[in-house]
């Protein structure tokens, strides 16, 4: 079974995503090569620079998937559930190819915290930045559950997050 997580950034895809690779799971964190930015006029990968890029060079740029190899993990699932946690432009894709999509939720307050305790310069630290999350957050719980994508509340600690998950998706499977 393939499974997409999804979220706004600080949600706490990359900590779930180690918890599972902890619990010897297939779990790819889309921040991994399966995720990447892109010069918007020409397509070409390129890499980001840091500190936190200027407001001119995100307009210039997109973060998106490589539906290539969203697509490959995708076939190779089968029997097996390999999970892949991540948000870029292209997660509608990334949502109808799953089996399963889940959305982690914090409230605002909560995502604010984390991302103020990320480190000097990681994303979000810009106050560009910040408005772009705080603006995607307020409306991605609508946009993700009309893309079917099951809400998750990831203000608990990732060992209950990853417990729900887990048990949802091993519901789904058992039901097929």
């Amino acid at each position: 079974m393939f499974v997409f997580v999804t979220g706004v950034a600080g949600s706490g895809k990359s900590t779930l995503a180690a918890r599972l690779l902890e619990m010897g799971l297939e779990a790819h964190d889309a921040d991994d090569g399966i995720s990447a930015h892109y010069r918007r006029r020409d397509g070409e990968r390129v890499s980001a620079p840091r500190p936190a890029p200027d407001a001119a060079w995100v307009a210039a740029h997109e973060y998106r998937f490589d539906l290539g190899r969203v697509r490959d993990l995708a076939a190779a699932a089968g029997d097996r559930e390999i999970f892949v946690l991540g948000a870029a432009y292209g997660d509608d894709e990334v949502i109808a190819l799953a089996d399963r999509s889940y959305y982690l939720h914090v409230n605002e307050e909560e995502l604010r915290r984390r991302l103020a305790a990320r480190p000097p310069g990681s994303y979000g630290q810009a106050p560009h930045e910040l408005e772009s999350i705080l603006a995607w957050h307020a409306q991605a719980t609508g946009r993700y559950e009309r893309l079917g994508a099951v809400r998750i509340d990831a203000g608990r600690p990732v060992s209950q997050v990853a417990a729900k998950l887990l048990a949802d998706t091993a519901a789904v499977r058992d039901s097929t």
